[in-house]
């Protein structure tokens, strides 16, 4: 009898250990993707940072980056209607590049741009403005 009560109150200390902990690992997951959040479309993010940022993305090599830059050269869209789109209606911006591209929204890829837009923030090389 002793030792079913200990093996339970040592089920119970365990149990308790691990809720505390994943606890503490989601609000540290949360934490980081608070830092990770892409500053392009923060209202305290000027134009001219904006103008900058997106230069910087449309410069790389990266292909979702390619795939913006077609559709902005085929649309004749220019960077504050881009970064409209991309604040207000990132869907809408990924319809109108796959449709630019023959694909369909609901199955095509979409571009994922924000890996990008993270390192040119974080890079010291944003002077390409568009």
């Amino acid at each position: 009898m002793k030792s079913t009560v200990a093996s339970a109150s040592l089920l119970i200390a365990f149990a308790i250990f691990l809720v505390s902990h994943a606890e503490v690992n989601s609000s540290e997951d949360t934490e980081d993707s608070e830092e990770q959040e892409v500053k392009f479309c923060n209202e305290s993010t000027t134009a001219e940072e904006r103008n900058k940022t997106l230069g910087c993305v449309l410069q790389t090599d990266k292909e979702d980056a390619k795939r913006l830059r077609k559709f902005m050269e085929n649309s004749n869209k220019n960077g504050s209607v881009i970064a409209d789109l991309l604040c207000n209606n990132t869907n809408a911006l990924n319809e109108e590049i796959l449709k630019s591209e023959g694909q369909n929204f609901s199955t095509g890829e979409e571009p994922d741009l924000s890996d990008i837009f993270l390192e040119c923030e974080s890079s010291d090389t944003k002077d390409q403005a568009i």
